[in-house]
């Protein structure tokens, strides 16, 4: 079988890591996370570089991916007299890197022509990755021209 990263690129090639699924599958009857940090620990392993290994750095690193992540999941609703339910949205979107995020008020970031680009940049590569993760799926394959439609 020939593996390869299907979004995200990792030091390591994906045939490695594919081939160290396998042999975990094959070990445990499945694959969770924890088998495969466990294979990953020892130094010499070919996985090893994919982690961080500083617990001081990985510790920041996670309270940091928590931080982005709560503020993502902050919402607002706004009730419009016209409307029979209330509007929820994302309070603040990111208008930065996806990976470490610069967050600003939705309603702000949507009445600026660059940050407003930016956040529907955004939204599209996570609908393209959406649809990579998926794309294996006939069942979602309107969803998936739709995709196409808009990215075009």
């Amino acid at each position: 079988m020939v593996y390869k990263w299907k979004y995200y690129h990792y030091s390591v090639d994906a045939n490695i890591v594919g081939k160290a699924l396998e042999d975990i599958e094959k070990e445990s009857g499945e694959v969770t996370a924890e088998l495969l940090l466990k294979k990953a620990t020892p130094k010499d392993s070919e996985l090893h570089t994919l982690f961080e290994w500083d617990n001081k750095k990985a510790a920041s690193e996670w309270r940091l991916h928590q931080a982005r992540q709560i503020i993502g999941a902050v919402a607002v609703v706004y009730e419009e007299e016209e409307r029979e339910e209330p509007i929820t949205t994302r309070a603040y979107v990111n208008v930065g890197d996806v990976h470490k995020g610069s967050f600003v008020n939705t309603a702000k970031a949507m009445s600026d022509e660059e940050t407003r680009s930016v956040v529907l940049k955004h939204a599209l590569d996570e609908l393209m990755a959406f649809k990579a993760k998926y794309s294996g799926l006939n069942e979602l394959s309107a969803i998936f021209s739709e995709i196409d439609r808009l990215s075009a």
